[in-house]
Parts: C-alpha cells; structure tokens; sequence
C-alpha cells in the first residue's frame, strides 16, 4: 500500500482514535513516509497519547486492522532522542 493509502485511512479514523485512545498526535514516519517502503515494510507511527501500556497495545491491534499490516508504534516521550525526533520533522507526515 502507498503512503496516501494509509494517509487516508488513518485521516478517515482520527476521531475514533482520539476519542477511544486518547490520541492527540500522530505522525507517520520512516520509509512509509518517505515513499520507499517494499512490500514486506512495516508502517512507522509516533504518537502523543497517555502513557498506558494496555491503551497503546488496543491502539497499535487497532492500526494493524485498519492498514492491514505491521505497525511500529512510538509513543513520544522525554527519552527519545534528538536525532529521532529531528529525523521524524524533517521526513514525517503529521496528521495530527
């Protein structure tokens, strides 16, 4: 699946995912995001939300539902690099 394929099933279901976990940012990232991903690439997802791991693990089974394929699931957080996070705002795709 292309990057605007997923853009525009992760845009269609924004409201259940704010509403249902709790979700106030989300970006996709990594080779999704730059458009270079194969067949067999998981999509990269960095995410604000409440620091709940039964909360993140509903979301990530959710997103795997949804886009039909494995997810790599990011929560932001103090410890996360520099580095990553200057690599996600110059190449990712903020949809929320």
């Amino acid at each position: 699946m292309i990057s605007d394929e997923y853009i525009k099933i992760l845009s269609d279901n924004m409201s259940h995912i704010q509403k249902e976990y709790g979700v106030t940012g989300l970006c996709l990232y990594g080779s999704t995001a730059r458009g270079d991903n194969g067949s067999g690439s998981d999509v990269d997802i960095l995410v604000d939300m409440p620091p709940k791991i039964f909360l993140m693990s509903a979301l990530k089974e959710f997103l795997e539902e949804i886009l039909c394929t494995s997810i790599d699931l990011v929560r932001r957080h103090s410890r996360l690099s520099v580095r990553f996070l200057n690599q996600i705002s110059r190449d990712g795709i903020k949809l929320l």
